[in-house]
């Protein structure tokens, strides 16, 4: 198959593209066509970047998000959708949906959401279309980190953490709802001395963030307590490491489309605090970690793709503190729940049980691709000089003719041929108008 996803991109949908390979590949081959974001992972080269369709492949799958209203399957040459069964492989964070996906995703045979979550958007909109194909998280490449296990919980100050990109809306991260209950969970208590508090902040410097971040460092000056602010560019396993090496990871997000932070952290064994809200509800619950209800709640200001006016969660503070504190107080209980948290993203988010959800519908009969040219309205052409597509280069595509061959290609094995080219023809001329004679010049 046909994989379109951002796997040199050192963002969310970087890990969502790499680990959906990871699964896909235990199925069948995986042909990679990268797409690009302005975040690369370090290491990468310019030809990463371009690669030839497989024309062989009977499946598309695009990996992408519905905050900007991608069109990747429109962008691709008529040859390379009609006949395919096209997947849309998507992450949201909220129950609302947007209008505008009907005339995107509708060409779509299938769309696969990465929680149960974020497919009730969907559901309503695509009805027998939707499936839920969770994130996988690489274990496997993870460091080691044994050492940080041992002193977990053992230490004279105790490391709660929260990790987060304030590009990806710092109103949805919710860090205030982190700081206001660590502040109030030990302000004036015997422990005030012993615990810490560490956001590390994706994005942090960027102008457009100064003054949310200016308010929330006076915040943490007032309180008296260790809390620090770190908005360093970490590599992939240092911040793997900064995670393991926490006492506690808190996300008092008000919405998450899956959590991974979350899921980083169980899988070291650190206890998680986190809203019983959303996209993490896939793999938390209460028997591996410490869930805070929530009560829904409109949006009251814009950020970006989440409108005023739609649903998200507001967690309950005062239930946060109390987990905060037991975290504290009784560190065997919180390690306890914290090992069932790590059987549990083990067991359940690995590319293997990706690859059997995936395999359970994979090959149903109403998952097959729909008939020729179904969905495309609006997107058949019947001449393409070369389809360009977001990092993935511009593939070698001419002209669609009626005997579905492309120009320059060979359906037998994607290499040039000069065979079933056809006839070049000159302009065809309007009946009763002569051709126009160009006149030389004086």
């Amino acid at each position: 198959m046909n994989l379109f996803g951002y796997f040199h991109s050192d963002i969310g949908l970087g890990e969502s593209t790499r680990g959906l390979e990871r699964a896909l590949a235990l199925l069948r081959p995986v042909n990679r066509l990268p797409l690009c974001t302005t975040q690369l992972c370090e290491g990468t080269e310019l030809t990463d970047l371009f690669q030839r369709f497989d024309y062989l492949a009977d499946t598309n799958v695009f990996v992408s998000y519905p905050h900007q209203i991608e069109d990747l399957l429109g962008r691709t040459a008529l040859e390379q959708r009609a006949g395919r069964r096209n997947v849309a492989h998507l992450a949201w964070e909220q129950k609302d949906s947007n209008p505008l996906w009907k005339s995107v995703y509708d060409r779509y045979d299938e769309i696969w959401t990465i929680s149960d979550f974020a497919a009730t958007a969907f559901r309503r909109m695509f009805p027998g279309r939707v499936r839920v194909v969770p994130n996988v998280v690489n274990f496997e490449d993870f460091p080691p980190c044994e050492d940080a296990a041992r002193r977990r919980l053992q230490g004279e100050q105790l490391n709660f953490l929260f990790v987060f990109d304030a590009n990806s809306s710092m109103e949805r991260k919710n860090p205030e709802g982190v700081l206001d209950a660590f502040i109030k969970a030990f302000k004036g208590t015997p422990r005030a001395g012993q615990v810490r508090l560490t956001l590390k902040i994706g994005g942090m410097y960027r102008p457009e963030h100064s003054a949310r971040v200016e308010r929330l460092m006076v915040a943490a000056q007032q309180s008296g307590l260790a809390i620090s602010f770190d908005g360093r560019q970490l590599a992939r396993n240092a911040l793997l490491q900064l995670i393991a090496g926490a006492d506690c990871y808190v996300s008092l997000h008000r919405a998450e489309g899956f959590g991974y932070t979350m899921a980083e952290a169980m899988f070291y064994g650190v206890p998680v605090i986190a809203s019983a809200y959303s996209g993490n509800l896939q793999f938390m619950r209460p028997g591996n970690s410490f869930l805070v209800p929530c009560r829904e709640a409109f949006v009251k200001e814009a950020d970006g793709p989440f409108q005023r006016g739609s649903i998200w969660a507001e967690p309950d503070i005062d239930v946060a503190v109390e987990m905060i504190r037991c975290v504290a107080d009784r560190p065997s209980e919180a390690l306890e729940l914290a090992a069932r948290g790590r059987q549990t993203v083990m067991r359940e988010l690995s590319a293997g049980a990706v690859a059997d959800c995936i395999r359970s519908f994979f090959g149903q009969a109403g998952c097959e691709p729909r008939e020729q040219g179904a969905g495309l309205r609006g997107h058949v052409s019947s001449e393409i000089d070369g389809i360009r597509l977001a990092g993935a280069g511009t593939l070698p595509v001419e002209r669609a003719t009626g005997s579905g061959r492309l120009r320059g290609i060979s359906r037998a094995n994607g290499e040039p041929s000069s065979r079933g080219l056809p006839e070049r023809r000159g302009p065809k001329l309007r009946p009763g108008r002569p051709r126009r004679q160009r006149q030389p010049h004086a």
